[in-house]
This record gives structure tokens, sequence and C-alpha cells, in this order.
């Protein structure tokens, strides 16, 4: 509370009574040290809010002596010789050397471990001071900020873009050389076209709601769309389907020239031919949990193939729960809970005819 003190009276006790084993207690006279270059303060109560301080005056709810009204205090039960002391035992703190103020950091990340009740992990951290939780990232030497220093400002720049090109903007060699091997095999391997859309970044448009786009128009005529169109799709709003509009018209001429460079979409099936289909699964929501045979990214693109809509967590809305092996029992019991179906991998194979 910096320079302010407050002296609290305690009830007066008189020679009189049982709670004092002496009446003529030792008296020790002591000298307090010179003053030191350092503010400590020794915690005495619960927290008092500044603004409260010079305007009303504050009974502490702690004390740690008793004064005989003579000048002479102890700070001993029964005032015994080697008896336990009155206190909350010793926690001191201190004042800062410089001021202090809000910090954002944009290039800093926090990380304080993983905590996993149904397995007992529990490695939080970020209350033990001697672990390291945050690390500052240079901006100015990430591969995104050279980029973006040296003009990169679309998708397709960076496509146009060779080793040799890399190098003189200050990447070594083995990065340039695997900088270049990754793009060429983005341009081999397949993807899906959800994914190809919502790499541009328009608003609005992240991986759910270009699934739920391209499920109702292919990715040759969404360019085509009016903004009517783009709001009689279930989930989008008026403002949504302007923004999705806006967006569209602004990466349509780096969409054509990154098709043009040879890119494999993988198209998603309309609803059109998703009800087509004879599948138990079609319109159904499922959620896989635990080991599978195959893996989980597979299995999902398939049931989806398939007319499913696959979630991440089991809810009311969940129709099958898709299990493997070494699964965790919390979902489980949120399926029993929301009555929803449990199937082993092998059932739900064999209801797909697979």
């Amino acid at each position: 509370l910096g320079d302010v003190y407050k002296r609290q009276v305690e009830e007066v006790i008189s020679d009189d009574n049982k709670i004092l084993s002496s009446t003529n207690p030792a008296v020790f006279e002591t000298e307090p040290k010179e003053a030191v270059d350092i503010d400590i303060y020794y915690e005495a109560s619960n927290a008092i809010a500044i603004a409260n301080i010079n305007t009303q005056s504050t009974l502490l709810n702690y004390f740690n002596c008793y004064s005989f009204g003579n000048g002479v205090e102890s700070d001993r039960i029964r005032d015994d010789f080697n008896a336990p002391k009155i206190g909350k035992g010793v926690k001191v703190s201190t004042i800062l050397d410089e001021p202090y103020m809000e910090e954002r950091r944009s290039n800093g990340l926090i990380f304080s471990q993983i905590y996993n009740s149904t397995s007992g992990i529990n490695r939080l951290n970020q209350f033990i001071q001697a672990e390291p939780i945050t690390k500052d990232v240079n901006p100015e030497y990430g591969s995104i900020q050279k980029l973006y220093a040296k003009g990169i400002r679309q998708v397709i720049d960076i496509y146009l873009l060779n080793e040799a090109k890399l190098m003189s903007m200050g990447f070594g060699e083995k990065t340039s050389h695997n900088l270049i091997n990754q793009l060429i095999r983005s341009r081999k391997e397949s993807i899906e076209d959800w994914r190809f859309l919502a790499a541009f970044g328009v608003q609005r448009l992240g991986m759910g709601n270009c699934e739920n786009l391209l499920r109702n128009y292919s990715v040759e005529k969404i360019f085509d769309l009016s903004i009517k169109d783009i709001s009689n799709i279930n989930g989008f709003a008026e403002i949504t389907a302007e923004l999705i509009f806006d967006g569209l018209t602004l990466i349509k001429p780096q969409y054509e020239v990154l098709i043009s460079g040879g890119f494999k979409l993988e198209h998603t099936l309309l609803n059109t031919e998703l009800n087509q289909s004879n599948s138990p699964f079609n319109s159904k929501t499922i959620v896989f949990t635990g080991t599978m045979s195959e893996s989980r990214a597979k299995l999902q693109k398939q049931a989806k193939a398939f007319g499913a809509n696959v979630g991440k967590s089991v809810s009311s809305k969940t129709d099958f729960l898709i299990i493997g092996e070494n699964v965790g029992q919390s979902k489980i019991k949120d399926a029993k809970s929301h009555q929803v179906d449990l199937l082993t991998e092998a059932e739900y194979l064999k209801l797909l005819k697979l």
C-alpha cells in the first residue's frame, strides 16, 4: 500500500487473566536497521482498494501481536518462550522498478502444456515460474514475413517463384529447394475442392461453409452465382451471401490462374447426387472415435461420399458413433446419454457393403 500505514487496537487484556503465563514478561529492546534501498511489504490482510484508502478507515481482520499497553508487544501465544508465533507465515512482496502497462505481443506464443482428465495427464505449467511458457517469434525472419516484404501479396505470386528468386529474397539454398518442392507437390497431389476454395481466405467462407456451398453448386459454377442464389442455400443469411459474393468476385482471377497450373481437385458430391444414394447413413450425422484400420481423414471423406454429415463430437444431433480400438469412455458415455447408436468399424463398413 506504499506509504500508507494503519494501526488497529484490539481488546485490552488485564493482568488478571489466564491467557498470559507471566505478569512481568521480559522486555528486549531492539533497534531497527538503517533503511535499505528496497521496498518490501509483508502481507497483513486482504487486499484493500486504493480508492478507499483516503475516503474511509478500514479495520484489518488480522493481528500478529498482543500489546501490553506499556509499549511492549508480544508475538508469541501466551507470551511463552519458544511458543508458536502469531502469524500467517511470511509473504513478502515488493514494487516494480519500472512502470507497467498492457502489452500486445503479435509475434509471441504461449504454451501451457496439456491436460486430460480421462487419462490423468496434467502437465499444466502456467503457474510455475521456472517453466518457460512463452516463445517470441522474430517477425523479421519468418518465411511469410520475408515473402510479404518482397511484395508477394497473392497465392498466384508464390507459384511464380523459383529457387533463384527465393534465394535473392534472403532464403537459404536448402529452404528455397524445400519450398519449391512443396509447391510442386501441392499441384501433383489431389485435394478436396472445398479445402482449395477455403485457402483463398474469403470472408465467411471457412471450410464448413465452403463444403456447404459446394454441396449445392459445383466449384466451376460458384463464380456465376448471384447474391440471391447464395442466400437461398440453407445456412447462408443475406449479409453472409453478400460478403461471399464480393469475395468470390475478388478471387476469381487468382482461382483461374491456379487451376490452369494443374491442380487436381476432388469434387464434392452435390446434394442432388447424395439424395439418390441408398446408403443407410444418407443425411445422418456420424462421429468417428478411436483407432481405425484406415486413416480418420479417409473414413470421413468416404462417409461424406455416402451422404453422411461428419461431426467431431457427440451431441443430441448425432445419429451414429463409429468406434475403433482404444476408445475413450467419455464419448461412449455421451453417446449413451444422447441415445446415439454405437457401431464398430466392421459393422459400419458392412452396412456400407464395403
